[in-house]
C-alpha cells in the first residue's frame, strides 16, 4: 500500500507537472512503481 504523498507526487509526474527527479529521494522508488504500473494500465485499456 503506498501513502497519500507517494499517490499525489506520481499524479503529478503522470500529469507532468513535475519530473521523478524532483521527487524526494526516499519515496522515489514506490513513485516510479504507481508511475510504470499506471502507464502499463493505459496501454492494456
Amino acid at each position: 500500500m503506498y501513502s497519500s504523498l507517494e499517490m499525489l507526487y506520481a499524479t503529478h509526474v503522470i500529469e507532468g507537472k513535475r519530473t521523478i527527479e524532483s521527487v524526494p529521494a526516499s519515496i522515489r522508488d514506490n513513485v516510479q512503481e504507481i508511475v510504470v504500473s499506471s502507464k502499463k494500465q493505459e496501454i492494456e485499456n
